[in-house]
């Protein structure tokens, strides 16, 4: 079997196409290309040498492909690529050996919005009209476009025992097979213990956070005037694609007369 790579016998194959592209994120670069055996011996294709050319980008040695081929066989393979995640947008240019001849190869890298937040699950203890919580989340960009932390301001809480806690009223109140009177009893009490929105700031808000920077966010919850003290909350904050899960618990009691927590 003859071993393909970027020393050895990648004069022996040929590529059917004039240029191969590949196209798509950083991470996963896509495209195809066609080989064929021109020896009477079964051949690997291992790699492909690849030589810079054009706009500048991290080079690899070799075109990964591991593509078996019998005695003139000809195929078409997928190919993958993955590049550095911070690999700016943008149409990049190199040369692949193939065939005794260079092959332009060319990658399209598209936009890619990622981030993630660490951590992702927030936990506030104590709850009071009024009282507010300041959390620092890390925010990291892994995509390769700036972007700017959002402006927040609201989000809506949810009782975690509303819709139990409501029906179960509705039903043992009103008569049974009046299903008009058990859902408009159950709708005002949902109506009853909903709670404002919760008032949310950013300080970090508008700053530009480059590919592979990373900022630390002071986000501060200010709870409505009308949230019950003795209950359980919890919601999801979404910042850019990602959300922000947090969870409101009762503190102990001497905590509920305190307006504001620092954390």
């Amino acid at each position: 079997m003859i071993i393909v790579n970027c020393e050895t016998a990648h004069e022996k194959v040929h590529c059917f196409e004039k240029e191969i592209i590949l196209n798509g994120p950083p991470s996963q670069l896509r495209g195809h290309i066609t080989l064929s055996n021109t020896v009477a011996e079964f051949m690997l294709v291992q790699e492909l040498p690849m030589k810079q050319y054009g706009k500048e980008m991290p080079l690899q040695a070799g075109l990964s492909l591991n593509m078996p081929l019998s005695p003139g066989e000809n195929r078409r393979q997928s190919l993958c690529m993955t590049l550095p995640a911070n690999t700016a947008p943008g149409t990049y240019r190199q040369k692949v050996e193939v065939g005794g001849e260079e092959k332009n190869l060319t990658m399209i890298v598209q936009e890619t919005l990622e981030i993630e937040l660490i951590p992702e699950n927030l936990l506030f203890v104590g709850i009071a009209p009024g009282m507010s919580h300041t959390k620092e989340v890390l925010l990291v960009n892994k995509g390769n476009v700036p972007f700017s932390v959002p402006v927040l301001r609201h989000n809506m809480s949810l009782d975690m025992d509303l819709v139990c806690r409501n029906l179960s009223k509705a039903l043992k109140e009103t008569p049974d097979g009046d299903s008009k009177a058990t859902l408009d009893a159950f709708f005002k009490g949902l109506k009853t213990d909903m709670t404002d929105w919760i008032e949310v700031r950013i300080k970090e808000a508008g700053t530009v956070v480059a590919p592979g920077e990373s900022v630390v966010l002071h986000i501060t919850f200010i709870l409505p005037k009308d949230i019950h003290p003795n209950r359980e909350y919890e919601g999801d904050l979404r910042i850019l694609d990602q959300l922000l899960s947090y969870m409101l618990i009762p503190g102990p009691k001497n905590d509920v007369v305190k307006k504001t927590t620092q954390v």
